[in-house]
C-alpha cells in the first residue's frame, strides 16, 4: 500500500511538472509573437520610408513652382514700338511673359523700368481707353454714343483703385446724361404733346444723374421751357 501511494504521488507531480513546462512554453511563444509584431511596427519597411520622403519632395517641388509661377504673373513689363507701347505680362511659370495689351498712339516713359507691378501699368490701360472715348466725343457734333461707351466700358477692368473706380462712375453717369439729354432735344424738336412729355422724361432721367449743381440747374431751366411750352400747346388744343 505504501508502495501504490509513493507510486501515485510520483505520476501526480510529474503531471503538475508537465502542465507547468507546457503552460510557460506556450507563454514565451506569444511573448515571441508579440516581439515580432512590435519590431514590425517599429521598424517600417525601408522602401515605404524611401517612396514617402521621395513624395514629401515631390510636394515641397511642386509648391515652390506653384509660388514662383504666380509671382512671375504678377510681373509686367513696358516695350516701346512704332508710334506706341506694349505691356506684357509673366506667364504662369516660373520664366517666361506674353503680351497682354498693344496701346497705339501711347507715348512710352523717358526711363522704362526693369519690372512693373499691376498698380504701375493698369492705371496706364484705363487712361488709355477714356481718353478714346473722350476723342470720340469731341470729334463731332453727333457723337457716335455707342462706341464711346464701349471704350469707357473696355477700361472698367483696369480700376483697380476707388479713385479709378470713382471715375469710370461719373463718366458712364456723364455718357448717360448726354445722352439723354440729345434724346430730349430730338423729341423735343419734332413738336406735338406726347413728343415734348417724353422729352420732360428724358431730361427728368437727366437731371438724376448729376453731379454738378451748374449742370442740374440748366436740365431745370430746360425742364421748365418745356413745361411752359407743353402747357400752351395743350390750352391750344382745348380751345380749338
Amino acid at each position: 500500500a505504501e508502495a501504490e501511494r509513493i507510486a501515485r504521488e510520483k505520476a501526480e507531480a510529474e503531471r503538475i511538472a508537465r502542465e507547468k513546462a507546457e503552460a510557460e512554453r506556450i507563454e514565451g511563444e506569444k511573448v515571441k509573437i508579440s516581439n515580432d509584431e512590435s519590431n514590425q511596427t517599429h521598424d517600417p519597411d525601408p522602401m515605404d520610408k524611401a517612396i514617402k520622403i521621395f513624395a514629401g519632395l515631390i510636394a515641397v517641388l511642386l509648391i515652390a513652382l506653384i509660388g514662383f509661377s504666380y509671382s512671375n504673373v504678377q510681373k509686367y513689363y513696358l516695350k516701346p514700338i512704332n508710334n506706341g507701347i506694349e505691356i506684357w505680362q509673366g506667364s504662369f511659370s516660373p520664366k517666361g511673359k506674353k503680351i497682354l495689351i498693344s496701346l497705339p498712339g501711347n507715348k512710352a516713359p523717358k526711363e522704362i523700368k526693369k519690372v512693373y507691378s499691376q498698380n504701375d501699368v493698369f492705371p496706364i490701360i484705363f487712361n488709355y481707353y477714356l481718353n478714346k472715348a473722350d476723342s470720340l466725343l469731341d470729334a463731332s457734333k453727333n457723337p457716335d454714343f455707342k462706341n464711346i461707351k464701349y471704350f469707357i466700358e473696355m477700361a472698367r477692368p483696369y480700376a483697380i483703385t476707388k479713385e479709378l473706380s470713382d471715375l469710370l462712375t461719373l463718366r458712364l453717369n456723364g455718357m448717360d446724361q448726354i445722352l439723354l439729354i440729345h434724346k430730349a432735344d430730338i423729341a423735343a424738336s419734332k413738336g406735338g404733346i406726347d413728343n415734348l412729355n417724353a422729352a420732360l422724361s428724358y431730361l427728368e432721367k437727366a437731371k438724376s444723374l448729376s453731379v454738378d449743381p451748374g449742370n442740374a440747374e440748366l436740365l431745370n431751366k430746360r425742364i421748365q421751357t418745356i413745361t411752359e411750352l407743353s402747357k400752351q400747346l395743350k390750352v391750344k388744343a382745348q380751345t380749338k
